[in-house]
């Protein structure tokens, strides 16, 4: 999988969490998601910290506006690591 289709996919995965709202991985955004394929985080560990953010976001309340990814990077990381 290039680094082109890794982005697609998170972004495909975060606009199916966001409830079909898309938010576009660009810029510093973009970076960041290349930056986890090339230290080699597999995808379906980055979707799995993705769904955890979620989880987090959902139990606060009602769902108020799209999440980006940027506040995704923690939950992604600490499930790599894990």
């Amino acid at each position: 999988m290039t680094t082109e289709e890794y982005c697609r996919e998170i972004e495909a995965h975060l606009c199916r969490k966001n409830d079909g709202h898309l938010i576009r991985i660009v810029g510093p955004s973009f970076e960041r998601v290349c930056g986890w394929a090339v230290q080699g985080i597999p995808l379906k560990i980055a979707c799995h910290g993705i769904d955890r953010y979620f989880v987090r976001y959902y139990a606060k309340g009602q769902r108020r506006r799209p999440v980006h990814i940027d506040f995704c990077e923690n939950d992604v990381m600490d499930a790599f690591d894990a």
